[in-house]
Formats: C-alpha cells, structure tokens, sequence
C-alpha cells in the first residue's frame, strides 16, 4: 500500500510504501471441557493454540491462581499432566471439578510481543 501527501493544489509531495499485516486472534482450546480418571489413573491434557505463526513462541500458564501440587503445566507445550496417586477416593468428585476448571484456565494465553 503507498500513503501519499498532496498539498493544497492536489500535488503530489511526498508518498511512502507501507506493510500492512493483520494477525488473526490467538485461540485456545482443549480437547474436552470436562474429564473423568479412577483415583491412581493417568490423564493428560494437551490444549492447542491457533492464530499464531509459531506456536513454539506460546507462554503457558495460569491467569490468577496456583495450581494444586497433583496438577503440572508444562508452560511451553501448554500439556497438563494430573497426578491422582495422592488423591483420596473421598476427593475424587472435588478434584475432577478442579480439574474440569482448570482445564479452562488453560485458555487464557500470553505471547511475547512481536
């Protein structure tokens, strides 16, 4: 695109080339909104982000809150990992429901400036 200056006469007195480029939106999204494990089971959740030309430069992590000691966010890849070994069957419903708003907490992204 050229961005051109005309005086008052409509002449032409200086004109420049300019780049524009639009970025989508980034998004981010998990597979699932809600999960189930037997206390002692194995479950991962790996979030995808789109609308970002790398998404190797995305920084993961948690808007406002820490997580518990039985949940790991890998902050690079954005995979969280749940371990149930420590949880109490008396537990299970309580952390599945820490899990399932956790999991959403995923989507809140930060990106280092271009």
């Amino acid at each position: 695109m050229v961005i051109e200056v005309h005086d008052s006469n409509g002449d032409l007195v200086a004109s420049r080339g300019v780049e524009l480029v639009i970025h989508q939106e980034l998004a981010a999204s998990v597979p699932q909104t809600a999960y189930e494990v037997d206390v002692g089971g194995d479950l991962t959740i790996e979030p995808t982000v789109s609308g970002v030309f790398d998404p190797e430069a995305v920084q993961w992590g948690v808007a406002s809150q820490s997580l518990p000691s039985w949940l790991d966010l890998d902050a690079a890849t954005g995979k969280i990992e749940v371990d149930t070994s420590p949880l109490r069957p008396s537990m299970a419903l309580h952390s599945l429901r820490s899990i399932k708003q956790t999991s959403r907490a995923r989507a809140q992204l930060s990106s280092p400036s271009r």
